[in-house]
């Protein structure tokens, strides 16, 4: 019997056998399975994977190329290149449209500045452009001068016969106006030449605060007159700026500005400017009239340009050494430029001295010296 029961259990467990056989295989074979339920569709399964690689990446992959902006730093490149031809034609003399400080007037500049800047050409761009002025230009770079790439070139101005005033140290009683409060103080020019160099050193003070100090130094030039080699301003909680007159190089170059400018002869500082107009006037009297003027380039602490020196005419000051008649002249600054201007009132009963200053600002600021006290000088 017990026989018997087990062959009557063989085939149902055979059958448990061949049921998860079957299973398992179906389980594993997902893809037979496919194949067995779709019948004869096998080959249109391939087709379809054949067709995937057809709206294949290929053409995009083929048109990447055509983003060829690549080309376009290729023509970019050649934009310096077009800046570099506008230099030689802006250093031969074509009329420029004024410094960086703007302004109007065919006698300002003649450069090739703008030609640089307006397409937005640093000067550390151009300054390989000009590697073939040879080794010289180390000692420029040396001191900071910018690139000739910076170069300026000003109307040449007319050559006046100077004769400097002896030596003296003028006292003035100061008064200012400083972002709208009045500031009273004390100031002193010091003149000193031996008729070959000079110098000059001045200060305004207020109690004992020290608000402007300035120095110039340089030579009295046989063709020229006072020719300063360097300038140096102090003012009030600023740094000081120097501006260079490089006469072995021809260039006027400013620490506080990449702006050069071509030496030609005649040019002055914000503090010689007032002894070449003063010796001017102790050489050639006679060219100080109502309405005269003069022209000359007087340089900043930033830029340079043509003042047109205008003589207002003959007045009555003031003064702390009692009432003198002085020539009242007037610099005025090109339109839109940040440069001071200068009344100035020059005596010529007292050597010429300036016995009046008013230093005009832009923005409404200025500084006016009265002469207080001449102290004649020997020279040291």
């Amino acid at each position: 019997m017990l026989l018997q029961n087990r062959r009557r259990w063989l085939p149902v467990l055979l059958l448990v056998v061949v049921l998860h056989l079957t299973a398992i295989y179906w389980a594993f074979a997902p893809a037979r399975k496919l194949a067995l339920s779709a019948g004869g569709t096998g080959p249109s399964v391939t087709v379809e994977l054949q067709l995937a690689p057809a709206p294949a990446v290929a053409p995009e992959t083929a048109e990447q190329p055509v983003i060829l902006p690549a080309e376009k730093p290729v023509a970019t490149a050649s934009a310096p290149q077009a800046a570099v031809s506008q230099e030689p034609a802006g250093g031969s003399g074509n009329a420029g449209g004024g410094s960086g400080d703007g302004g109007a007037g065919g006698d300002v500049l003649q450069q090739g500045t703008p030609g640089i800047e307006a397409p937005g050409t640093s000067v550390e761009d151009a300054m390989p452009l000009n590697s073939s002025l040879g080794t010289g230009g180390a000692r420029g770079g040396a001191q900071g001068i910018p690139a000739p790439a910076r170069l300026a070139v000003l109307q040449a101005t007319p050559r006046y016969q100077v004769t400097p005033p002896p030596s003296a140290e003028l006292h003035f009683d100061g008064h200012a106006l400083s972002k709208g409060q009045e500031i009273h103080g004390s100031g002193q020019i010091r003149w000193q030449t031996d008729g070959s160099n000079f110098s000059i050193d001045g200060n305004f003070s207020v109690l004992f605060l020290s608000v402007l100090n300035f120095h110039s130094e340089g030579i009295i030039d046989r063709d020229y007159g006072v020719a300063p080699i360097i300038y140096t301003e102090k003012r009030l909680r600023r740094s000081a700026t120097n501006t260079h007159f490089q006469r072995d190089r021809n260039l006027v170059s400013f620490s506080s500005s990449t702006q050069s400018y071509r030496r030609q002869g005649g040019e002055q500082d914000r503090a010689s400017i007032i002894w070449q107009l003063a010796g001017i006037g102790r050489r050639e009297g006679a060219k100080f009239s109502n309405g005269a003027e003069f022209q000359l380039v007087v340089a900043g602490v930033r830029d340079a340009e043509i003042r047109h020196v205008r003589v207002v005419g003959l007045e009555e000051i003031d003064s702390g050494i009692g009432k003198i008649k002085a020539w009242h002249l007037v610099h005025n600054r090109k339109p839109g430029s940040y440069e001071q201007t200068l009344d100035v009132w020059l005596a010529p009963e007292k050597d010429w001295y300036p016995v009046k200053l008013r230093y005009n600002e832009r923005n409404g600021d200025y500084l006016e010296l009265k002469l207080a006290e001449i102290r004649q000088q020997a020279v040291r």
